[in-house]
């Protein structure tokens, strides 16, 4: 995707038209558009949200320039608000207008909907107007609505970028970005379609499990309705844990705020160490406990069914070994097996066998022990699996036990270290502060309890009705073995179950492939754009950990500045850009270097946040990645810029501000 272009009628400050054309010089593929702030830059930069789709982040929403607004209703009774965008994405040719009209009525200004019409130019020259139904899918073609924010974004959305990136548990939209860029949404979404679980009773499996269901007999279709209900019941328990979760999410980072504002206050070194050292204990230990709950629940959920079974287990095994056919039968002999040696008078060791012999009369008593006549087998490979059942379990409750022991050690020691906090606290000046900031903490940690408490309670509610749901999943299976008119959908689901497994064997697999790439590569152009001291980790969620490439620092996670921060995310953008032309696309066939997917990158950049040695190795590093490189820059940042972008720049222009509610956009 390359843009040529764009045009901006009415649009805010841009009274009329008002006109760029972006450089497309593959060697000179920079394009600098400079201004003050208030002159325009952030609204260049939303333009092309909403040209393409309907989208801004301003506070105020009419898009309408000011003083064509006042004429509304003296010399016009209507104004057109327009962008035009003309792209080119492979051999094809787009031109994408979209428009919304203002007009005065009964003594107001009122708007319609905005409205987009696109054009597409063939290889061929051949001129094709888009249908309405069909202009959404083909800007999606060029760029997915999802990926935008990563192509065409300001510094403030920087910030929350970083905040979200550098999040554990909300970096959904990085993630999403990743695997559509790279071509794995249509393989995630092909997994979901053929998998199973809570709350996806429309995927492939649970729908043949239905079909199977719904033609067998009136008890399999009562167990389909509890299997169905319970499994509604467990995915509303999953969305209070992660709505607890988040809660506490939230309260934690108010606890943090407000102990670090508690530690500024100490004047003393040795006391706010000794804070510091205690608060992160603290930390530590909560983290600790949260492990072993974790451990716990799961042990728990996977062993209380067979341990509350142990002592009836244990009692059968003592009434067993009193049993005296327990020994005697032959393990994978048959009574028919002996019938027939008798028949014929030949053992199998070649030796006849007469009725007045000893032989033939063990025989006849060893027939008596064997199936159908005695159950012993039976009974030993019984006893056999819950001897083994029985010694598995055997430390199940010291396991519990231990792991509860644990916790309790830890909440003594957060306990002692509160204490301490709270007599540092009390000995500095501001007691009135202490005691505002005190109830902060204190709220935060007691909000914290119960939404862990609501958590735990609905994970354990969670592993009841899963224990339930497996024994109804169990004689619903039991139940179509006996049932011959459920043979076709049992096969459909045997397939569609190995699809599914291959799927996500398959995706599992690629997925790990592009993380483990855009991590190196987002390493090598953060090692070009800052220091390469710093290791950047991604997580399989794809939230971002940075350390100290030395080990003499140890494996501490480093606290970043704004500057590393918005390198790394300069760093994280650039690595999906190098991804997609270097043929991790899954869904392309790529022939030749011209057929790779690109994307521009449009960047309101806060240069300011950055020292001259990172200023110059983003300017040398992100041309080089980007097919095309549009920089809105200040007047004072973007003199910079040009001295060491120097020949890569193509275009050059300048926001002129006419009046606070007109910018004109000269080229020099």
């Amino acid at each position: 995707m390359i843009i040529k272009n764009i045009i901006l009628n009415n649009f805010r400050q841009f009274k009329d038209n008002c006109k760029i054309d972006f450089s497309t010089d593959k060697n000179q593929n920079v394009t600098i558009v400079m201004g003050d702030n208030g002159s325009g830059k952030t609204t260049l930069e939303q333009a092309f949200t909403w040209c393409l789709f309907d989208k801004n982040k301003f506070n105020i929403q009419d898009i309408l320039n000011k003083e064509i607004e006042k004429e509304l209703g003296w010399n016009n009774k209507e104004a057109i608000v327009s962008v035009t965008l003309n792209i080119e994405n492979f051999d094809f040719k787009y031109k994408i207008k979209r428009s919304q009209k203002y007009y005065w009525e009964d003594g107001k200004i009122i708007s319609d909907k905005s409205e987009v019409n696109v054009e597409k130019i063939n290889p061929n020259g051949d001129y094709n107007k888009i249908s309405k139904e069909k202009i959404l899918p083909e800007i999606k073609k060029i760029m997915m609505p999802s990926l935008s924010e990563f192509f065409f974004f300001d510094g403030e959305h920087l910030t929350k970028m970083s905040e979200e990136l550098f999040d554990k548990k909300r970096s959904n939209n990085f993630k999403n970005a990743v695997r559509g860029l790279v071509g794995l949404t249509a393989l995630e979404n092909a997994v979901k379609h053929f998998g199973k679980g809570a709350g996806r009773l429309s995927t492939v499996i649970n729908t043949f499990n239905k079909e199977i269901d719904d033609n067998g007999s009136d008890e399999l279709i009562d167990i389909t309705k509890e299997i169905n209900r319970l499994t509604s019941i467990i995915g509303a328990k999953d969305k209070e844990i992660a709505s607890a979760n988040e809660a506490i999410r939230i309260l934690e980072k108010e606890k943090i705020n407000v102990t670090i504002e508690l530690e500024k206050m100490n004047d003393d070194i040795e006391r706010k160490n000794k804070y510091e050292a205690l608060n992160a204990l603290i930390g530590k230990n909560e983290k600790e406990i949260d492990n072993q709950i974790k451990i716990l629940f799961k042990r728990f959920g996977s062993g209380i069914g067979v341990f509350c079974s142990l002592n009836f287990f244990k009692e059968a095994l003592e009434e067993l070994k009193s049993f005296d056919m327990l020994d005697k039968g032959v393990p994978g002999i048959h009574s028919d097996t002996v019938k027939f040696l008798l028949k014929r008078n030949i053992c199998i060791c070649g030796e006849k066998i007469t009725d007045k012999e000893s032989r033939a009369r063990h025989l006849n008593e060893l027939m008596m022990a064997l199936p159908p006549y005695s159950i012993g087998n039976s009974i030993s490979h019984f006893a056999t699996e819950i001897s083994g059942i029985v010694t598995a379990f055997g430390d199940f409750e010291a396991e519990l036990t231990n792991s509860i022991k644990r916790i309790n050690e830890l909440e003594k020691q957060i306990d002692d270290a509160n204490n301490e906090c709270r007599e540092i606290e009390n000995s500095l000046a501001d007691t009135d502060k202490v005691n505002i900031l005190r109830t902060r903490k204190e709220n935060a940690e007691r909000n914290i309890n119960n939404e862990k408490n609501k958590a735990n309670s609905a994970q354990i509610d969670k592993i009841h009705f899963e224990h339930e749901l497996n024994e109804e999943v169990n004689k619903r299976n039991n139940l179509i073995n006996q049932d011959k008119r459920n043979e076709q959908n049992r096969i459909y689901l045997a397939y569609a179950q190995e699809i599914f497994n291959n799927l996500l064997d398959i995706y599992e697999d690629k997925e790990n492939g592009v993380r483990n790439d855009l991590e190196n590569a987002i390493n090598n152009i953060f090692e070009e754009i800052y220091d390469g001291a710093i290791e950047i980790n991604i997580s399989k969620n794809y939230s971002i950990t940075t350390k100290v490439k030395n080990d003499i620092f140890g494996d501490d996670e480093l606290e970043r500045n704004t500057a590393q921060n918005y390198a790394i995310i300069f760093a994280f953008i650039a690595a999906i850009i190098k991804l997609t032309k270097d043929k991790h696309n899954l869904n392309s066939n790529i022939k030749n270097n011209d057929d790779k997917e690109s994307y521009p990158l449009v960047m309101d950049a806060p240069l300011s946040s950055f020292d001259m040695t990172r200023i110059e190795r983003i300017c040398s590093t992100l041309p080089q990645i980007s097919e095309q490189f549009i920089l809105f820059i200040k007047d004072t940042d973007g003199k910079i810029a040009e001295k060491y972008l120097q020949n890569k720049i193509g275009a050059r222009y300048v926001l002129a501000v006419d009046r606070p509610t007109v910018t004109r956009i000269e080229r020099y």
